[in-house]
């Protein structure tokens, strides 16, 4: 199961209203938790399974107007964590890719100032689809045997 879903409601701290809050935590953070949340039964049946959620450096450095996606993205981390402690008596994984990639929603990023110039033009250089193997991977019984093999 991957988490990918996002919203950007980028606004300086200090003009940021609740719902702009609310809603980029909602979609990530407590998204995040009821997709998760469905899934579990269902991998604790079958005694396996495997989380993946996209979560962004944001979350670990902050970003200038972004302190709700911020706050969600590192709560992510934390979730991803704790599910994979919680779960892992069931065979069931979980983890986390930061990826650094064009999308659809980082195209909203302004480029207004050379600086933010050239952040997009990093970043239109990784395309998702080269983030895309890094997550099967993650959820494939390839990353299982090879957990297994790393701690014999």
């Amino acid at each position: 199961m991957v988490n990918n879903a996002g919203i950007l409601r980028d606004v300086i701290f200090h003009k940021m209203a609740p719902e702009e809050w609310r809603a980029v935590l909602d979609v990530h953070l407590n998204g995040s938790f009821y997709v998760s949340r469905a899934a579990a039964p269902h991998f604790r049946k079958q005694e396996s399974g495997a989380y993946v959620h996209m979560t962004s450096t944001a979350g670990l450095i902050g970003n200038f107007g972004q302190a709700n996606y911020s706050a969600a993205k590192l709560g992510m981390v934390a979730l991803s964590k704790s599910i994979a402690i919680d779960m892992a008596a069931f065979g069931v994984r979980s983890n986390c890719i930061s990826p650094f990639a064009w999308s659809r929603m980082t195209g909203s990023i302004p480029t207004d100032t050379p600086e933010q110039q050239a952040r997009v033009a990093k970043l239109q250089k990784m395309p998702p689809s080269q983030i895309a193997p890094m997550a099967v991977y993650l959820a494939s019984d390839l990353y299982r045997a090879d957990l297994r093999h790393s701690r014999q």
